[in-house]
């Protein structure tokens, strides 16, 4: 039953997305956010932006799917957390607003563009007010526009233009409504050239399934990485398969064994036999260091270090990787 408790709940979730979309929309506004430049799978980031939302789909009796054309299982240079950001709002908002039971997710890379579809059946929009929608803090509710919280289209139209990029809106009565997101490439189709100006940074993946990263966190930061967090092995090992980090940091005191088996699956993953994988904490015996070095681990650090003495260590490690 839907009671108050769950009630509340769900205004609790909601009232938190809207205050973590608007404080990012005003970051971007003030021009405060910039894109990451790291290797990662375009095809891997567009499957977890549309699997947010298939819980919530399949209990609405909306049919998801998603389909990758032509040769979308490369890699490329870009910030992927944004860009799965930004389709993810998309995806979020047909799924909600679907009648007719279906959203379907195309992409395709052509004439050094990629171009991202969210389509669904419900033609719920006169065609005139298509570029209502992507306006600040306005959203279509039974074809009219009315003042609202729909700050996640508004979010998705900045992210895109920080791509370099577009979302247009497309609406009729015999085909339904259509977003298509439009990022240039470069000639080579390798990178996405806004995140390219960025410049490359080296990234850090931490797998803790406590509280520990954030020190870590604001330490590698400060030292000019790109850090990513995730709380359990099987984030990780999802992170893993989306983004080729250049380095892997495991506490295996909060993860235990899993965090061990994610050490192993990980080295396993293409692009990932000379990545160094570290370890927290340094104090293991002999014994217990063999072992996780038979599962891959490199060397051990301690939380307990300095900064500059932790970003040192991290950075030798990096050194031995690429000249190897």
């Amino acid at each position: 039953m839907y009671d108050q408790s769950t009630a509340n709940h769900a205004n609790s979730e909601s009232i938190d997305g809207i205050l973590n979309a608007s404080l990012e929309y005003s970051a971007l506004c003030a021009g405060a956010l910039e894109l990451d430049c790291y290797e990662f799978s375009i095809a891997e980031t567009l499957r977890c932006a549309v699997a947010e939302h298939e819980a919530v789909a399949n209990a609405a009796g909306v049919t998801l799917s998603l389909r990758l054309e032509g040769t979308m299982a490369r890699r490329a240079l870009g910030d992927a957390r944004r860009l799965r950001q930004m389709v993810s709002q998309l995806v979020g908002y047909a799924v909600r607003f679907e009648d007719a039971g279906e959203v379907e997710v195309t992409a395709r890379i052509s004439g050094g563009s990629l171009f991202i579809s969210v389509k669904d059946a419900s033609a719920r929009l006169e065609p005139a007010m298509a570029e209502i929608i992507v306006q600040s803090f306005r959203r279509i509710e039974h074809g009219l526009p009315c003042s609202a919280a729909g700050l996640g289209l508004a979010l998705a139209q900045k992210i895109a233009v920080l791509f370099g990029g577009r979302i247009t809106l497309q609406s009729c009565p015999d085909s339904g409504s259509e977003f298509t997101i439009r990022l240039p490439l470069s000639d080579d189709e390798q990178y996405f050239h806004a995140s390219a100006r960025a410049g490359r940074r080296l990234t850090v993946l931490i797998v803790d399934g406590g509280a520990g990263p954030d020190r870590l966190r604001s330490v590698l930061r400060s030292g000019g990485f790109a850090v990513h967090s995730v709380g359990g092995a099987e984030c990780a090992l999802e992170a893993a398969e989306t983004i080729l980090y250049d380095l892997v940091l495991v506490n295996l005191t909060s993860t235990g064994e899993d965090g061990s088996r994610a050490i192993s699956r990980i080295r396993k993953m293409p692009g990932y036999e000379r990545t160094p994988v570290l370890a927290l904490p340094a104090g293991v015996c002999d014994g217990d260091r063999n072992a996780y070095a038979s599962r891959g681990v490199q060397g051990f650090i301690s939380k307990a270090v300095g900064g500059a003495e932790l970003i040192a260590d991290v950075s030798r490690y990096l050194a031995y990787a690429s000249a190897g």
